[in-house]
């Protein structure tokens, strides 16, 4: 069987072990969630190894007339002792509760007793609040904020419901991707209902304008759609039917609980089954990006060509993307004479883009938009320096005193675990963590926290001149950076990878790798 899948909008993200820090006015910072086994286990950046972790997994409304929140919190100088946990509403304390909910995933990542878990309700108005919530520390160290969120709850519903009311209580969500294997298709995504944020929905599924029907949905952990939607961990869904062999639109609804109505989840998206991959791959868009350069001090410029075999002649539109987000769409219509014969194209099938882009190293990547049968086309990235960097030729000059400081220190972590938003030897380290902590800990450096923003500011170098404590960056066919590893010489560094190998030596295996460094040009 070959397998196909289309998405929105382009992109086929590479599994990313970089964590996003999560910030709140006024609040500590807190790491993003750390996959431990199939469940979720978040930790709150300690100010010292003594401090308490933990985090504030979720605060949803309760009703019209209260905010729910739950996590889990521990002592590292007592890890089974019961903690209390202490709550604020607005900047005013709303209550305490102590530790004495099950949580199996966290006992089992850091050896915990069994019921680090908190959940209480706070008494809340309607409206927009702030919710903070702090570990109180026994022994030594110092209280830890477990984090803040932004809940709004909602005011009561009348009798009988207003046009505004029933869409504020109606589901919300998105068909993210559909998937074909052979006839089987799967439509995954997120959906969660604002009178039950934790409460796993029923999906309807549809196509091409049938009425949609209520499938068997299995309920999918989505520890990122928690924390960005402020919702519960299990909100994602996967659902699988069947259809015939040609072109479909397959669409997605999540059912309504309490007040509301049903809801489509998002765009219906675009699905070819029972298709071979030659067959996709034979009506699907060719092109290329020939140049790209740093034409101002706020922009970037790429120039390249694109066509379909469906319809030479028709001028197709093109997608750049700046790190990761779609930046600019254009549609590919300067002549191209050169290209009429030898490639067959249309007469107009060229395109030159100008893109608006803030000082810093960047990556900028362009993709061909298919029309009919088909799939969108990858046309390639080029890393770029706004302003422009002259990149040095080599070879390498030598090593800095305070590479040589990092890198000896990150490698002394080799056999520490991967933990997602890992940052220290006591949590373990995700790969842009462990960058963070060598540089700050060995040379008094402070990088950003992502790798995404440690790409970009760092300085680009060409692979030849990078020496040991060089940062190495792979990024995903939207130029986002997925990964950062530090180089140790000739095809190899060291990172943290995956929770599977931790820290560990790691060759170099993206030929579109790129390499920056904080030391030198």
């Amino acid at each position: 069987m070959t397998r196909r899948s289309t998405s929105s909008p382009f992109r086929a993200p590479r599994l990313s072990g970089i964590a996003r820090l999560a910030r709140t006015a006024g609040c500590a910072t807190v790491i993003a969630s750390v996959a431990i086994l199939g469940g979720t286990c978040a930790v709150a950046e300690a100010a010292t190894p003594s401090d308490p972790v933990g985090y504030l997994d979720l605060a949803v409304p309760s009703g019209s007339t209260g905010i729910t929140v739950q996590g889990w919190a521990a002592d590292p100088d007592n890890l089974a002792l019961q903690l209390t946990v202490q709550t604020t509403l607005d900047g005013a304390p709303a209550g305490s509760a102590i530790t004495a909910v099950s949580r199996p995933d966290v006992v089992k990542a850091i050896g915990t007793g069994p019921t680090p878990g908190f959940a209480m309700t706070l008494a809340a108005a309607p409206g927009g609040h702030t919710v903070c919530v702090s570990a109180v520390n026994v022994a030594a160290g110092a209280d830890t904020s477990l984090g803040c969120r932004q809940v709004t709850v909602p005011p009561p519903v009348s009798s009988t419901p207003t046009g505004s009311e029933i869409a504020a209580h109606s589901p919300v969500g998105l068909l993210e991707k559909v998937s074909a294997n052979g006839n089987t298709v799967t439509l995954t995504g997120w959906a969660a209902d604002p009178d039950n944020l934790t409460q796993p929905l029923k999906i309807l599924a549809g196509h091409d304008g049938s009425p949609a029907t209520v499938t068997s949905a299995k309920v999918v952990s989505r520890p990122d759609i928690a924390l960005a939607q402020n919702v519960g961990d299990n909100q994602g869904f996967s659902v699988t039917i069947t259809l015939s062999t040609g072109n479909h639109l397959v669409c997605a609804a999540a059912t309504n609980i309490g007040v509301g109505v049903n809801r489509q989840l998002g765009a219906c998206l675009k699905l070819y089954v029972g298709y071979t991959a030659a067959q996709i791959a034979a009506h699907s868009p060719s092109g290329a990006l020939e140049a790209a350069r740093t034409q101002s001090a706020t922009n970037l410029g790429v120039r390249g060509w694109a066509s379909d075999p469906d319809n030479r002649a028709a001028s197709i539109q093109v997608v750049a993307y700046l790190d990761g987000k779609a930046a600019i769409t254009a549609t590919a219509a300067i002549p191209r004479p050169d290209l009429v014969e030898s490639q067959q194209v249309g007469p107009a099938a060229g395109y030159s883009l100008s893109i608006p882009a803030p000082a810093g190293s960047h990556n900028v990547c362009v993709w061909a938009v298919n029309i009919g049968i088909g799939n969108n086309k990858f046309l390639g990235c080029a890393a770029l320096s706004n302003p422009a960097v002259t990149m040095l030729p080599g070879p390498a000059p030598a090593t800095p005193a305070a590479n040589t400081k990092v890198v000896t220190l990150a490698t002394t972590f080799i056999g520490k675990p991967y933990v997602w938003g890992g940052a220290s030897p006591t949590t373990g380290f995700d790969c842009s963590g462990l960058v963070q902590y060598s540089y700050r800990t060995a040379a008094a450096f402070t990088t950003p926290r992502t790798a995404q923003d440690q790409f970009k500011a760092a300085r680009m170098i060409p692979a030849v001149r990078a020496v040991p404590g060089d940062l190495v960056f792979y990024h995903d066919n939207t130029g986002s950076v997925y990964h950062v590893g530090m180089y140790t010489g000739p095809g190899m560094t060291v990172a943290a990878i995956d929770p599977a190998h931790g820290v560990r030596a790691q060759s170099i295996w993206d030929s579109t790798a790129t390499f920056g460094s904080f030391t030198h040009s």
